[in-house]
């Protein structure tokens, strides 16, 4: 039975264990039901509405037009209605590593323009190939942090020809991804590849920082 009483700590207890990764997604989501109550809390996710807010902004002052759309670790597919509104895209694409939790998108919000599927953003898939004008990925990137590169070079690679890359990615100090990774360090290899459109740190009320970034190829 999945439970909805948890906290972090309950989550990392499948994603962390003596110092490594384990990453074990599947057995999380088979045994609870809302991880950090990201889809309880989607409503008032003031990050995701402001980046969806300067997204749109973008759009309208570059007639800049979104057709298709990469959602990398998608989870239940809860932030799939708030991208394909603001950008007015024709066509989702939701990945997440969990089999459980892309059957319960499919389920809740897949349709023949919004499909959701098994995927690994580390490993290289062919069919993605040039297809995304958009590739959205929040509050994920830390977990494939020790291939990070690896992951940037996927992304370019399924990023069209101009195509838009936005990120959400909340740390801490003590985050265990930062030996590997840290916002800042994802703004330095993405202003490598790409043009900055905008770059915000966001602090709440917590010692977390949220840095929101959007970059077009």
């Amino acid at each position: 039975m999945k439970s909805d009483n948890f906290n972090s700590k309950n989550c990392n207890e499948f994603l962390i264990k003596d110092g490594k990764f384990i990453r074990e997604f599947e057995k999380m989501y088979k045994v609870i039901k809302d991880p950090w109550s990201q889809e309880k809390n989607s409503d008032s996710d003031i990050h995701f509405l402001s980046a969806c807010c300067w997204l749109q902004q973008f759009i309208k002052s570059n007639t800049f037009k979104i057709e298709s759309i990469l959602d990398i670790g998608c989870a239940n597919g809860y932030q799939s209605e708030g991208l394909v509104d603001s950008t007015k895209a024709k066509y989702y694409t939701g990945i997440d590593v969990s089999s459980t939790i892309i059957q319960n998108a499919s389920v809740k919000y897949g349709s023949c323009n919004r499909i959701f599927e098994v995927n690994d953003i580390s490993k290289y898939n062919q069919k993605y190939k040039l297809k995304f004008d958009f590739i959205f990925s929040s509050r994920t990137l830390y977990y494939v942090a020790p291939e990070i590169k690896q992951v940037l070079e996927n992304i370019d690679a399924y990023l069209k020809p101009k195509g838009i890359f936005c990120f959400i990615y909340n740390q801490k100090p003590d985050s265990f991804t930062n030996k590997w990774l840290t916002y800042k360090k994802l703004d330095k290899f993405l202003k490598k590849l790409y043009t900055r459109i905008m770059f915000a740190e966001l602090s709440d009320n917590s010692d977390e920082c949220i840095a929101i970034g959007i970059y077009q190829k």
